[in-house]
């Protein structure tokens, strides 16, 4: 974790891998929304499953482990992606998803903290089959964003938005692929802030890569 410090970026706190040495990915996704800090761990290994964990701030530079965030049994690679939700007044969310799922072909879960615990709120789950939906996540605000990199013929990939809607979460737009190619991976990375969004393709153009800037959305 880096702060910034007048004109520079200093290290403030390491965060380890509480199950130990093992190569589960701990680390492999990572958000943060104030004093919540969300990383995945995608690759269960002999000693442990594949988790997410959420860390609160403690003070003005430690971070300590809240909660293990665990998935149904017999998951594919839960922790892939997470995000972080913490706005004033509204209990804090963490979304964890799992592209690798052999049942759903892919979800994000939703978790809300409310009464000190964090509880499984609800799961947003793929559409089409071997999508890879839930590979990628970003939030901005009422706005979800959900890749899915591997949807569509050949992996030209897509990306969901999803809208809160109470306490839930309903799809309200498909964002296709512009000018669909073979393995461009739409989906694979994303970043949100406001009514813009920033899909990544790191497949485009023969593995170049491309980068799309889609405003405004509804």
């Amino acid at each position: 974790v880096f702060s910034r410090s007048g004109t520079r970026w200093h290290l403030q706190s390491r965060i380890t891998n509480p199950g130990g040495v093992g190569s589960n990915g701990f680390g492999a996704s990572v958000a943060i929304a104030g004093t919540i800090i969300a990383v995945g761990r995608p690759d269960p290994d002999n000693f442990d499953m594949h988790a997410a964990f959420v860390y609160v701030r403690s003070g003005t530079s430690k971070w300590r482990l809240q909660s293990k965030l665990l998935p149904p049994p017999y998951q594919g690679a839960f922790g892939s992606s997470v995000a972080v939700y913490n706005a004033k007044k509204q209990h804090p969310l963490v979304f964890v998803g799992d592209p690798d799922d052999v049942y759903s072909d892919g979800y994000v879960l939703v978790f809300v903290h409310s009464g000190g615990n964090w509880h499984r709120e609800l799961k947003l789950a793929s559409k089409p089959v071997n999508s890879g939906f839930g590979f990628s996540l970003a939030i901005s605000g009422p706005r979800l964003l959900i890749g899915a990199p591997d949807a569509m013929r050949k992996l030209c990939g897509t990306a969901y938005e999803f809208i809160r809607s109470g306490k839930g979460w309903r799809e309200r737009e498909k964002m296709a692929n512009p000018g669909c190619s073979t393995n461009d991976e739409f989906g694979y990375s994303m970043a949100i802030s406001g009514r813009t969004a920033l899909i990544g393709a790191p497949g485009k153009n023969h593995n170049a890569g491309q980068a799309y800037y889609q405003a405004p959305l509804p």
